[in-house]
């Protein structure tokens, strides 16, 4: 994450993630950051037991076009599915769809990156 952000309890689902600062239409809030986000193999993911794979099953996500499986070590990955996101997403970037206020919940469609989100509808 590039903006200013905090986690906290969501109307949502449990814990979200919020913005740390008013954030303008189309401004830049996400930039895929080798070190920050880091991508795997289901391979991988198994070498390291049980317990971890169940950790990544839920905070990590298996990209539509490349299968990776992808981890965000930053707070990326406390922001929940909204079927009227107020982000939008590429593999790579991540920007505001609309004014974003400080104090509100950043959430995304799972559906536009996730291979196969574990709570949402299918579209």
């Amino acid at each position: 994450m590039i903006v200013k952000n905090y986690v906290a309890p969501s109307q949502i689902h449990g814990v979200g993630l919020f913005a740390g600062e008013n954030i303008e239409k189309d401004q830049i809030i996400f930039v895929l950051t080798p070190g920050v986000d880091v991508v795997m193999t289901s391979e991988d993911i198994e070498t390291f037991g049980g317990e971890f794979s169940r950790f990544m099953s839920v905070y990590s996500y298996k990209d539509i076009k490349s299968s990776e499986i992808t981890i965000s070590l930053d707070n990326a990955r406390f922001m929940n599915h909204h079927n009227y996101p107020n982000t939008l997403w590429t593999y790579i970037f991540g920007w505001a769809a609309r004014d974003i206020r400080k104090g509100e919940e950043l959430t995304c469609d799972y559906n536009s990156f996730w291979e196969d989100p574990p709570v949402v509808d299918k579209k």
